[in-house]
């Protein structure tokens, strides 16, 4: 207002006023315009980032699919938690992603864990039955001493050695001292 006002007074036109640049405003709008590129750059940026962590969580959960499918061993747990610590820490990816990803992984875990049950259910049956085995070579060994030809207790003993190393472990509780019954018989 007074730029124009001092205008007016030398006699000028006021619609021929072109007001003085102001330096304060240029280069508000400098900054600004630069925080916008930045913005876009910051945008597109996290949006790469979702589809490579998208990508991840796809290959985490082929992985997943994998050890659900595979027979159980003594690792596939290991790997299992190893799979859901790198899913966690991957970020964030696109929306409309999230849900299906979501539902699909927790579908493989929950499948995964009712599998692994259903194997340490069988384990265990397996182990009671393979502690019915070595009990019963127990009671064979026992047989043995009433056995006077000392050769052929020998080689029965041998064998029945055998059969106990080849029958599979029984629970651990119980391990040591069925394995003690078995060399004092």
């Amino acid at each position: 207002p007074e730029q124009i006002k001092a205008w007016v007074d030398a006699g000028n036109d006021p619609k021929d006023f072109v007001p003085s640049s102001d330096e304060l405003k240029t280069k508000l709008w400098d900054v600004f315009n630069r925080f916008k590129a930045l913005r876009e750059v910051e945008k597109k940026r996290a949006e790469e980032e979702k589809l490579q962590n998208l990508k991840k969580k796809q290959g985490v959960l082929e992985k997943i699919k994998t050890l659900v499918n595979a027979e159980e061993t003594d690792n596939t747990l290991s790997e299992m938690r190893d799979l859901m610590r790198e899913w966690k820490e991957i970020r964030s990816i696109p929306k409309e992603h999230q849900e299906s990803l979501a539902s699909e992984y927790k579908l493989l875990i929950d499948q995964y864990y009712d599998n692994l049950s259903i194997y340490n259910e069988l384990k265990d049956l397996d182990r009671e039955k393979n502690l019915e085995l070595k009990i019963e070579l127990i009671k064979k060994v026992e047989l043995l001493k009433e056995d006077s030809n000392s050769r052929k207790v020998w080689v029965s003993l041998n064998k029945l050695h055998e059969d106990w190393k080849n029958t599979g472990p029984v629970r651990k509780e119980i391990s040591e001292e069925i394995w003690s019954r078995f060399k004092s018989a």
